[in-house]
């Protein structure tokens, strides 16, 4: 997913876990130790 931040200039916003499911995404956090 892209979004363009007109308030920021125009700068692009690339969401790569946009297609994650739920559990891919806790898996990934755990494995990673990442804080929640």
């Amino acid at each position: 997913m892209l979004e363009i931040d007109e308030m920021h200039g125009n700068i692009v916003k690339v969401n790569p876990l946009v297609n994650w499911t739920f559990d891919e995404t806790w898996d990934y956090v755990k494995s990673n130790n990442c804080p929640v």
